[in-house]
C-alpha cells in the first residue's frame, strides 16, 4: 500500500490550497485558476476560433435550423451517468464499467452501493447527490413529452430511479440518514478516496479494509437538514414522476419524502456546524470543506414545493413560501446548483401562484446573466457566461434549464422568453462545439481528451500500472499526457477560463474536472430548446455509432438488445419507444385527484391550495425495515 498518504504536490479533485479552513466553493475566482503561461510541454493551451460574441443589441440570435442536434446531447449526458454508476450493474452498457462498490454498506446493513460516483473519486457526497437526482426528476417532470419524443423518456426514468434507490436505502429511520459515503482527508496528507487512481471496480481489492467507504450519518446530533431537505425533494419529484407508471414505488418515494422533510424541518442545522466539523480527519470536515453548504431554508423551500406538488396539501405550500422569505434562503439566490436552489425555487412558486413576486426575483436572478444593464456575470469574448472559475459550464446550463422553463411557464412567443431562448442557445451551442471546442466529450470531433476522470483513465480491462504503488499509479495521472483510455460520453468539463483558454491536463483539475451535477441540468436545458424550436427540427439519437469499448481484447460479451430496440442498436424501423421499465399491470395511477392536480401545476396550471380527500393517508408513516423495503422495491421490477 506504499503511496496511500503520500504527499501530492498537485492538489487532487476539489482541493483548494487552503487546508483546513472551511471556505464556500463560490468564493473561488479567477485567481485560483493554474497559470497558462507556462504549458507543460506536448500539452498547448486550446483557444477557440469563433467569432466574437455580439456585444451589444442585437446580441446572439439562435440559429435556424438548429447549431446541432440536441437530443445527441441528451443522449450522451444520460450515458455519463451510466459510467458513474456504483454498484452492481444489471446490464453492462459499456464494457469498461462494471459491478463496484462491492463492500457499501451500513452499520445496520443498508445498501449503498447504488447511486453515482462524484467525480474522479469513488465517494459520493450528500448534497451533490441530492441535487442531482432532484435535477434528474425535475427534467421529466417538466420535459417528459420531449425526452418521450426522442426515444429518451425511459433512460431518464431509468436514470432518476437508479438514484432513488439510493436515497430510500440510506434512510435508515425517522431520524437517521446518510449523508455521506467515503472519506477523505483536508490538506495533502491522511487522503484516502482521493489516492486512489484506479477503476472503482478494484477499489477493495487496493484499498486497506478499514477504508472501505465507511458511512456519515445524519442524526438529531450531526445534523444535516440541507442534505436531508434536498434528499426530500429528490424523492418528492420522483413520486410525481414515477405516478403513472408505478404508483407503489412513487408511494414509497412519497413516504420517505415526507419523513425525511419533518426531520429537516425538526434538525435544520448544516453538516457546516461546528459540531460536525470538529474532527478534522475523514469526517463532516471534509464534507464541508470540498462542498460547503451556504444555506438550508432553500433546500426545505424546494422540498415543500415538490411535496406540495406530489400531494396537493397545502401546509407544504405555506412551508415553501415561507422558507423563501427568509433571509437564509435569499442569501440562496445567486445560482442554481447543489449550494443554490434559487432558480427552480422561482419557477417552481410562480408557476404555482403566479405571485408576481416569484417573476419579480426570478428576473433578477436572471438578469445576472443575461446580456444588458444588469448583467453581473460577465460573458467571455466569445460568449461564454462566466459567474465564477470553477464549475462555470455546469452554473451557466443550470441557470439557462431554469430560464427556459420560465419561457416555457410564460409562452414562448413572450418577448422575455424569446431574450432567454437565445441567450441560452448561445451558451449550449458554445458547449457543443460551435466556437471551435467542445466542452461535453464525444459531442462534435474536438473535445478534452485528457478528462480529470480516473475510471475513464485507468478503466479496471485495461490500467497498465495496476501493479505498481498506488503513488506511482497517481504520478502517471497527474503528470503525464496520456490521454484517457475510454470515452466518457456526457462529461462536462469545468470549461476554460475567462479568456476562452483551456487546457487539456488532468493535474488542473480546475479546467478538466467532470463531476455527477455537471451534466444533469444540461438534459432539461436542451430538452426546453427542443421544446421551443420544435421537436421536429432533431432528431432520436442511438448508441449505434459510439465507442463504448466493446472493440478491446478485453470487453467481455456485448449485451444483446432486442431487435426492436432503437436507443441501444442501429435499428431505425419499427421501434419500441415504450417505457419498459415498468411491467404493464403496473401502469395505473391512483390517488387521481392529487396525480392530476400534480401534472397540471407542472405544465402551467395553479393547483387549488385545498388539500384533497386523501391526504389524510400522508399523514402516518411506518417505515419498514430497511432491508424490507429494499427486498421490496427489487421485487417489483423484477
Amino acid at each position: 500500500m506504499a503511496g496511500l498518504f503520500a504527499t501530492v504536490t498537485a492538489l487532487p479533485e476539489r482541493r483548494h490550497p487552503l487546508a483546513n479552513k472551511l471556505n464556500k466553493r463560490s468564493s473561488l475566482t479567477g485567481n485560483e485558476a493554474p497559470p497558462l503561461d507556462k504549458p507543460v510541454a506536448g500539452d498547448p493551451i486550446i483557444t477557440q476560433t469563433g467569432a466574437p460574441a455580439p456585444t451589444a443589441s442585437p446580441y446572439y440570435q439562435a440559429p435556424h435550423p438548429p447549431y446541432n442536434n440536441y437530443y445527441e446531447g441528451i443522449h450522451k449526458a444520460y450515458l455519463w451517468f451510466e459510467i458513474q454508476r456504483s454498484g452492481p450493474i444489471p446490464t453492462q452498457r459499456l464494457a469498461w464499467r462494471s459491478d463496484s462498490c462491492k463492500s457499501c454498506t451500513g452499520e445496520n446493513g443498508a445498501d449503498l452501493s447504488g447511486a453515482w460516483y462524484e467525480a474522479a473519486n469513488t465517494m459520493k457526497w450528500g448534497l451533490p447527490l441530492a441535487w442531482t437526482v432532484t435535477q434528474l426528476a425535475y427534467n421529466v417532470l417538466w420535459y417528459k413529452d420531449v425526452l418521450s419524443a426522442g426515444n429518451e423518456l425511459n433512460q431518464a426514468l431509468t436514470t432518476v430511479k437508479w438514484g432513488t434507490d439510493y436515497l430510500i436505502n440510506a434512510h435508515i429511520n425517522e431520524t437517521t440518514y446518510v449523508g455521506q459515503l467515503g472519506i477523505s482527508g483536508i490538506g495533502d496528507n491522511d487522503d484516502i478516496d482521493f489516492a486512489y487512481y484506479l477503476a472503482p471496480e478494484s477499489y477493495e481489492q487496493r484499498m486497506p479494509q478499514q477504508y472501505w467507504h465507511p458511512a456519515l450519518y445524519c442524526t438529531p446530533q450531526t445534523p444535516c437538514g440541507d442534505i436531508v431537505a434536498e434528499s426530500a425533494a429528490a424523492l418528492a419529484a420522483g413520486s410525481i414522476i414515477f405516478r403513472e407508471y408505478n404508483s407503489t414505488y412513487a408511494d414509497l418515494c412519497l413516504q420517505h419524502a415526507e419523513s425525511m422533510y419533518t426531520f429537516a424541518k425538526q434538525y435544520p442545522q448544516s453538516y457546516n456546524t461546528p459540531n460536525n466539523t470538529a474532527n478534522t480527519n475523514g469526517s463532516w470536515y471534509a464534507a464541508a470543506g470540498w462542498y460547503p453548504s451556504s444555506t438550508v431554508a432553500d433546500d426545505i423551500a424546494l422540498a415543500g414545493a415538490l411535496l406540495y406538488l406530489s400531494t396537493n396539501q397545502s401546509s407544504y405550500l405555506n412551508d415553501s413560501k415561507t422558507y423563501y422569505q427568509t433571509s437564509d434562503c435569499q442569501n440562496a439566490w445567486g445560482e442554481e446548483s447543489w449550494d443554490s436552489q434559487g432558480g427552480h425555487l422561482h419557477v417552481l412558486l410562480y408557476n404555482i401562484t403566479k405571485d408576481p413576486q416569484y417573476m419579480t426575483n426570478f428576473k433578477a436572478f436572471a438578469g445576472q446573466y443575461l446580456p444588458g444593464t444588469t448583467q453581473t456575470f460577465k460573458q467571455t469574448p466569445l460568449g461564454l457566461a462566466f459567474p465564477e472559475f470553477w464549475g462555470t459550464i455546469a452554473l451557466g446550463m443550470n441557470a439557462c434549464m431554469a430560464m427556459v422553463t420560465m419561457a416555457k411557464v410564460i409562452g414562448y412567443t413572450d418577448p422575455y422568453s424569446v431574450q432567454m431562448f437565445n441567450f441560452c442557445t448561445q451558451q449550449v451551442n458554445y458547449v457543443m462545439g460551435e466556437k471551435g471546442y467542445s466542452f461535453m466529450v464525444g459531442m462534435g470531433s474536438q473535445y478534452p481528451l485528457r478528462v480529470n476522470h480516473i475510471s475513464s483513465y485507468n478503466p479496471y480491462d485495461e490500467s497498465p500500472l495496476y501493479n505498481q504503488s498506488l503513488t506511482d499509479i497517481e504520478n502517471d495521472f497527474l503528470s503525464g499526457l496520456t490521454n484517457n483510455r475510454r470515452i466518457a460520453y456526457g462529461a462536462i468539463v469545468s470549461g476554460p477560463d475567462k479568456s476562452d483558454h483551456y487546457q487539456d491536463d488532468h493535474q488542473l483539475y480546475q479546467y478538466s474536472e467532470a463531476t455527477q451535477d455537471s451534466s444533469a441540468g444540461i438534459i432539461g436545458l436542451l430538452a426546453g430548446l427542443i421544446d421551443m424550436y420544435g421537436s421536429s427540427n432533431f432528431k432520436s439519437f442511438s448508441d449505434c455509432t459510439l465507442d463504448l469499448g466493446w472493440g478491446h481484447p478485453n470487453a467481455s460479451a456485448k449485451p444483446n438488445w432486442p431487435s426492436d430496440d432503437c436507443y441501444h442498436t442501429c435499428n431505425t424501423a419499427n421501434c419500441n419507444y415504450a417505457v419498459t421499465l415498468w411491467a404493464g399491470d403496473n401502469k395505473q395511477i391512483v390517488n387521481t385527484s392529487n396525480v392530476a392536480s400534480a401534472s397540471a401545476s407542472a405544465m402551467g396550471s395553479s393547483p387549488s391550495n385545498t388539500a384533497s380527500s386523501s391526504d389524510s393517508s400522508h399523514h402516518t408513516i411506518v417505515l419498514l425495515p430497511i432491508t424490507l423495503v429494499t427486498l421490496l422495491a427489487s421485487y417489483m421490477f423484477l
